[in-house]
């Protein structure tokens, strides 16, 4: 039996800005809405999780063997049989005291009887329950994201025996195996929403986790949840009926001996140890001992990883990383980008087919695919072990996407957020415009997804721009949204669902049932048959998938979201559910990417920080899209609103440069008038009347030429004349 919560699905969004901040209850209504429709309870669940962990003769073993040692006592039924037994944990706390300290003890001692000193990981807690867990990601440190109890490697401990603390170096996000929470009795949903922080955060933290482990305590009940880009599995019982008892020694024995990648590591990718900040003066090391990708594969080469550009994961969804990577196969070990994602198996357009096809047709000033690599797996098959065949089934009936999981090669760009002059921004978004033109006109193709990460910057001095990320693309005209059926669309156009979307009162999770257990592999057996151990890899990978791209109707649906893009740069139309994504909402995205540059940094020179956007900025970026985009329109019509809030409101180091100041006002000015009556003024009832009273109807049409010519015309201007007049500076200051 499985259930299947029933959050009311979202339309669709986009993914946000680092500049938008988030608070506690924002995240959890955000995971609200990214998790709708994809938290699954299984009874097979436990078996697929821990496979072949032990026989039914060992843990008659073990279970004796926890006897033996006072943990553990047998409670008969009257006049039953075995089964019928009741378990009572001796050393578990009472219902109405499950404090951390004590729940902590009692797992500890459970793992020194069934291990047997072998283990390769133990329980701990946080070191200060009154602090954020150390090396979370940067964004949310300042949130409740500290767990309650934590599985860390054996090496956390200086001199590791049971009962002792860990290391407080090695304390920390970027170590953790696992996540743990503690509630009281009745507070199950409760644990399971903190879990679901804890699970985005550790996930966040571990780019190189292909899933993430959680598990909770509540009164005598014990829960386990694995997090995939696909969404949640949980599995619950209670610990004092026998089958409890069993589950519990199981999954204790599973988190503390399975080989790490059955705890979400990537075979594929090598970390190491770093260390990060400064020694405190009474540890002998540094303060925290971290950890980070240090190669990454592709196929048969390995890349050396530079650093992380773009993570982008969160529960659910594409969970995109960009890597700065060295090739390890060259001499001069060139540099490039390596982008890992899941992507939906039903999405008609396969970002590698779209970038073929964007290099047969020479498209310029685009950043184009050098190597694609398929890492043949799936979230529903090979994470989740659900048979081949009925796996389609599965994902078409309850709308929950499969995602496969995919490697892409690109040449190595700089940011935009790192231009050295105003210059450099005008011919970043310029050599972009042109490579949006490019793709449009010389392949067809449709971009829909313009945002700052998306434009990228040539060598010092290049004076070149580039577009980015063909993820969202469609061929012009066609649509990959909702199909001829009408089914609800999916919920996840994007990997890093944000607070800017629909926010979801928070409720209980609903239920409707479906079988599973048929549907799984079988336990002991991996795809080729043969039995699975956990403590080795997997042994082979599977190669067939639930849909292939000459059949993307097996599941059932393109799970698509009717809007695609970042949502602060979506144009207001695409925010107000614009039945179709056109050209000119893209070439309006190019905008809000110059406008809202000098908002997202601290300052145009030297080394420089994202900051938080002001509250004029974030009402439209924050809440429900339609409302989102209507007030948008409203602040992007006036005129001197715009312009007011860019001469008076930009951070000080942008304003106090006044030279500077006034020639990024005159690079605004000449883009928004390019474009201001044909996307936000005037109304569409007045253009109507307008053109009918005999206003030439292309005044109010936008193609690429507006803009390029605006920039182009900023850039061979004189200093002086990029600045807007006197008048003009006055007026809007």
């Amino acid at each position: 039996m499985s259930t299947f919560s029933n959050t009311p699905r979202r339309r669709g969004a986009g993914q946000t800005s680092d500049s938008v901040p988030t608070s506690g209850p924002e995240i959890l209504s955000d995971l609200q809405v990214e998790l709708a429709g994809a938290v699954v309870t299984s009874d097979d669940f436990l078996e697929q999780l821990m496979e072949s962990t032990m026989c039914e003769r060992e843990v008659e073993e073990h279970l004796l063997n926890l006897k033996d040692a006072k943990l553990l006592e047998s409670i008969s039924a009257a006049g039953g049989t075995h089964k019928d037994y009741a378990w009572r944990w001796t050393t578990y706390p009472p219902e109405d005291d499950l404090s951390n300290e004590k729940v902590l003890k009692f797992l500890q001692s459970l793992v020194h009887c069934l291990c047997g000193g072998q283990q390769q990981r133990d329980f701990a807690h946080p070191k200060d329950s009154h602090k954020a867990y150390p090396l979370g990601e940067t964004r949310y440190r300042h949130l409740d994201v500290r767990p309650d109890l934590v599985l860390l490697p054996t090496a956390a401990w200086s001199e590791y025996a049971s009962g002792t603390e860990p290391m407080e170096a090695w304390n920390n996000y970027q170590q953790v195996c696992a996540v743990g929470e503690i509630k009281q009795t009745g507070k199950k949903h409760k644990a399971r929403n903190q879990l679901r922080k804890y699970l985005r955060e550790l996930k966040r933290s571990q780019p190189w986790r292909r899933f993430g482990i959680a598990f909770y305590v509540s009164s005598f009940t014990f829960g386990i949840l694995r997090g995939d880009q696909s969404g949640v599995e949980e599995a619950t019982f209670d610990i004092r009926t026998h089958q409890g008892a069993i589950n519990l020694v199981r999954v204790i024995f599973w988190l503390c001996m399975a080989d790490s990648t059955y705890l979400g590591d990537d075979e594929s990718i090598e970390t190491t140890t770093k260390e990060i900040g400064e020694k405190k003066e009474d540890m002998s090391g540094p303060m925290y001992r971290g950890r980070c990708a240090n190669f990454i594969s592709l196929g048969e080469s390995k890349y050396k990883v530079d650093g992380i550009l773009y993570n982008g994961i969160s529960i659910r969804g594409r969970g995109t990383r960009v890597y700065a990577v060295k090739s390890m196969d060259s001499d001069n070990g060139e540099e490039m980008v390596i982008k890992d994602m899941w992507v939906d198996t039903g999405r008609l357009y396969k970002e590698h087919e779209l970038q073929e096809r964007a290099r047969a047709k020479n498209v310029r000033n685009v950043v184009l695919l050098e190597r694609f690599h398929d890492c043949h797996e799936t979230t529903i098959v090979d994470v989740r072990g659900y048979i081949d065949a009925e796996a389609a089934k599965w994902v078409r009936l309850h709308k929950v996407e499969n995602r496969r999981h995919l490697r892409f090669l690109f040449p190595r760009r700089r940011l935009l957020k790192d231009f050295t002059s105003l210059e450099e921004i005008a011919y970043g978004l310029l050599g972009a415009i042109k490579g949006h033109k490019s793709l449009l006109e010389q392949a067809g193709i449709l971009h829909r997804d313009i945002s700052e990460r998306n434009i990228l910057l040539g060598k010092v001095g290049e004076n070149e721009g580039y577009l980015i990320d063909l993820d969202m693309a469609v061929m012009q005209g066609m649509d990959d949204t909702d199909d001829e059926t009408g089914r609800p669309l999916s919920p996840l156009p994007d990997d890093e669902l944000s607070m800017a979307v629909q926010h979801t009162a928070e409720m209980e999770d609903g239920e409707s049932s479906s079988s599973l257990a048929s549907m799984r592999h079988a336990a002991d057996t991996s795809s080729s048959g043969k039995r699975t151990s956990i403590f080795g890899s997997p042994q082979g990978k599977r190669q067939k998938y639930i849909t292939d791209s000459e059949n993307a109707s097996d599941d059932g649906t393109l799970h698509k979201a009717h809007r695609t893009g970042t949502v602060p740069y979506m144009a207001c139309e695409v925010l107000q559910n614009a039945p179709q994504h056109l050209v000119k909402h893209d070439l309006e995205s190019f905008f809000y990417v110059l406008f809202l540059l000098p908002y997202s940094y601290d300052t145009p020179h030297g080394t420089r920080k994202r900051i938080a956007w002001p509250p004029e900025i974030l009402n439209w970026c924050m809440g429900d899209l339609n409302i989102c985009g209507s007030l948008k329109h409203s602040f992007m019509a006036n005129e001197w609103k715009v312009f007011h809030h860019l001469a008076t409101k930009l951070p000080l180091d942008w304003r106090n440069d006044k030279d500077l100041h006034h020639r990024l006002l005159g690079l605004i000015w000449r883009v928004y008038s390019a474009i201001n009556l044909a996307v936000w003024a005037p109304p569409p009832g007045q253009r109507l009347a307008l053109i009918k009273g005999g206003t030439p109807k292309e005044v109010f049409e936008v193609d690429h030429a507006h803009l390029i010519g605006a920039l182009e015309d900023w850039l061979t201007s004189s200093l002086e004349e990029q600045k807007p007049t006197r008048e003009q500076i006055d007026g809007w200051e």
